[in-house]
């Protein structure tokens, strides 16, 4: 087992392919260096444990900005809370995935 780092964009939904079974730890935020404009940017991630040998399935992450959006109900079968993150330029945003859409 292993636990790696995914980025997620400000893309309301998002699919990615992550190894069978790996499990969602958490959400956070880190700097990366943008060549365009040349200065470090905080950016999204979320942490996974997996096995990285186990086959890739799709996985459906979706971004909720506090007062945008459909938030999906925290007794939704579909949706499991992940995480909320406070950002540097002051955007809150909360991160669900979400089951059956992909």
């Amino acid at each position: 087992m292993v636990i790696w780092k995914q980025k997620i964009t400000t893309h309301p939904m998002q699919v990615f392919l992550l190894p069978e079974g790996a499990k969602i730890l958490s959400v956070g935020s880190s700097y990366e260096y943008d060549e365009g404009s040349m200065k470090d940017r905080e950016c999204v991630f979320f942490w996974f444990q997996c096995d990285p040998e186990a086959e890739k399935t799709k996985r459906c992450i979706q971004v909720c900005r506090t007062g945008q959006g459909h938030v999906p109900s925290t007794d939704d079968s579909t949706a499991k809370f992940i995480g909320t993150l406070q950002l540097d330029d002051g955007f809150v945003v909360h991160i669900f995935e979400r089951f059956g859409i992909v």
